[in-house]
């Protein structure tokens, strides 16, 4: 509880607040309370509106509703998966050209720049000379 004085020096005393959450948990319990006393008094009506829902629900084909959600997002995570790589990908590769690292392993400017070190001449194998 927080007291404040007022100018003439009297002093106030603040309940704290309740949270939003707290708030709609009280609502929500005095709601529930309120509406099992109303199925109690008349429960006809509740019974109907019960068997009314369970009937469209059961006429509504969720199962198969469900399988093809999941085999549509089971599709697009290899494309997002792809995406997210390539995007990181490019964000280290930016890192790495902006940050100033040095290494031979890790220098782009180097690796692009610089020619592919030279190879001997053809090397093909001799199968009919002996082996030494």
């Amino acid at each position: 509880m927080e007291e404040l004085q007022t100018p003439e020096g009297v002093f106030l005393v603040q309940e704290p607040r309740e949270s939003p959450v707290r708030q709609f948990a009280a609502k929500w319990i005095l709601a529930w309370e309120e509406l099992q006393q109303r199925v109690r008094q008349e429960p006809g009506p509740y019974i109907l509106g019960a068997l009314a829902l369970g009937y469209i629900l059961q006429i509504i084909p969720f199962r198969s509703l469900l399988v093809l959600l999941i085999r549509l997002c089971l599709m697009l995570v290899s494309p997002a998966l792809f995406l997210l790589g390539a995007f990181k990908l490019a964000e280290y590769l930016r890192k790495i050209k902006y940050s100033g690292i040095s290494s031979q392993s890790c220098d782009l400017d180097k690796t692009f720049e610089s020619s592919p070190p030279k190879l001997p001449g053809p090397v093909t194998p001799n199968f009919f000379s002996p082996m030494s």
